[in-house]
């Protein structure tokens, strides 16, 4: 597995787990964030439960192909701009943050709604402590 996908990941895992956690305890449901994910696939109504099942792992396996995906896409920054991998992870969860909630958020009933199932300042939040650890995972791992 190339190393760049995998600091993605990581930085994935670590940004729904908080998501899931602000979600459990806020009354939305643990499973909720993975869920609202696998319903920009499978369809919104399909998405909108608190229970684990196969929305939820069509959710994960979701955000972790985007997570590698950007991982990959941060660590490609840094080289090319000869910048650091935190800084150029904030950026590329920043830009995935305005592509996600102004582009992706308008193309379709069932992004729309998963774009706003979290408050805009926590995904905004959420997507830079995505670029902050995919940057200090690829600190880690890439050197």
């Amino acid at each position: 597995m190339d190393l760049s996908a995998l600091a993605g990941i990581v930085g994935g895992v670590a940004v729904a787990g908080v998501g899931m956690i602000y979600s459990a305890v806020t009354g939305g449901g643990f499973w909720s964030l993975p869920n609202s994910i696998g319903g920009i696939l499978v369809g919104a109504k399909v998405g909108n439960t608190r229970s684990f099942g196969i929305v939820t792992l069509v959710g994960v396996q979701f955000h972790m192909l985007l997570s590698a995906i950007y991982g990959i896409a941060t660590v490609d920054l840094a080289h090319q701009l000869n910048i650091g991998f935190v800084f150029a992870g904030i950026a590329v969860g920043i830009f995935f943050w305005l592509f996600n909630h102004f582009l992706i958020g308008s193309a379709s009933e069932d992004a729309r709604k998963h774009v706003q199932f979290n408050p805009v300042w926590l995904a905004f939040l959420l997507h830079v402590l995505y670029g902050a650890v995919t940057g200090l995972v690829a600190i880690a791992l890439i050197r």
